[in-house]
């Protein structure tokens, strides 16, 4: 049953238009090296903020990931993301307490 499946997708991407193939493997690649697009967004965020709390991602991202083999280990993406939570986090709360009420 599951050959048959798997055949009928091969099959199904054949015929698929050259432009859609083009589209699908890109995106395929995309998916498969998603941990640089990870990096280009840390590196972008801080030379675009460019603050104190934006500079650990670069340096999260070319002293801890890059130095990694072959791939960051799950706690360099589980302190990333909870650094990410900690600072939207604390950028909520100072707007929430620089609202004055009239």
């Amino acid at each position: 049953m599951d050959a048959d499946a798997d055949q009928q997708q091969a099959e199904f991407e054949r015929e698929m238009p050259l432009p859609l193939r083009v589209v699908k493997a890109a995106f395929d690649v995309l998916l498969s090296h998603s941990e640089l697009l990870c990096y280009f967004a840390m590196v972008l965020n801080a030379v675009v903020t460019g603050s104190l709390l934006s500079i650990v991602y670069p340096v999260l991202a070319f002293l801890w990931a890059m130095l990694s083999s072959p791939r960051p280990s799950k706690s360099f993406w589980v302190f990333a993301i909870t650094y990410t939570e900690v600072c939207a986090f604390d950028i909520v709360i100072f707007f929430i307490f620089s609202v004055y009420y009239a």
